[in-house]
């Protein structure tokens, strides 16, 4: 016996198959609440209501009306479907909008179901983590530059750019490895000053920062390294 199953929009029972309902896996049943019909129709509806005739004039339009904020947009102000690459209704701001909002609607749910499901959360966690070391690797690094000095990955790869790959200060060539370079900043205020290498990195830290012990340590250099 086939199991049938009614329309959100017509009201009407049809069979529950891809054959009169699109398919989608966010529903239990995997299949959309509105039949292809009255989809196809209020599809239909929204184009001619918008001065559209046929489904070609419609994926031809250089601009768009947001169906939120009701301002007309270039089309590459809106985002595409994954599926049929089409451009959505919604323009990128409105929908970033709508999802912050949901986000936010939702996080005290969210909080509440993780505290009951620690276990659950640390191994789904885990398991993401195993399969997206890349991904994961990327998070902390960008967690890491972005609390210790207030920077990005990109900002970083730009100031190796600026500095040609090598130290602000001897010169010397250094890498965007770990190890590679060390990233120089005012201890007091915090600001990021440039990309050094190891050696002098730790050189500044042992003058303490201090201009006036590092010229006394030229002129040190200078008075013992006559006639050498």
């Amino acid at each position: 016996m086939p199991t049938f199953k009614t329309c959100a929009s017509c009201g009407d029972a049809k069979i529950a198959s891809p054959e009169f309902f699109h398919v989608d896996r966010l529903q239990r049943d995997g299949l959309t609440r509105v039949c292809k019909q009255c989809r196809t129709t209020r599809q239909n509806e929204l184009r001619h209501s918008r001065g559209v005739r046929n489904l070609a004039d419609w994926r031809a339009q250089k601009v768009r009306v947001c169906k939120v904020c009701g301002v007309e947009k270039d089309l590459a102000e809106y985002a595409t479907y994954y599926r049929s690459g089409s451009r959505k209704c919604v323009c990128k701001a409105c929908e970033k909008g709508r999802v912050a909002a949901a986000a936010k609607k939702a996080k005290p749910q969210r909080r509440v179901w993780a505290a009951a499901n620690k276990d659950r959360v640390a191994a789904m966690e885990k398991k993401w983590r195993a399969n997206n070391k890349e991904s994961t690797r990327l998070m902390i690094l960008r967690s890491r530059l972005k609390r210790a000095y207030g920077i990005t990955p990109e900002r970083r790869l730009e100031m190796l750019k600026e500095q040609e790959g090598a130290c602000a200060i001897c010169k010397e060539p250094i890498s965007i490895t770990q190890f590679g370079h060390a990233i120089d900043h005012n201890h007091t205020t915090g600001r990021v000053r440039a990309l050094l290498c190891q050696r002098c990195n730790t050189g500044l830290g042992s003058f303490k920062d201090s201009v006036a012990i590092l010229r006394a340590a030229a002129d040190y250099l200078d008075e013992h390294n006559e006639g050498a």
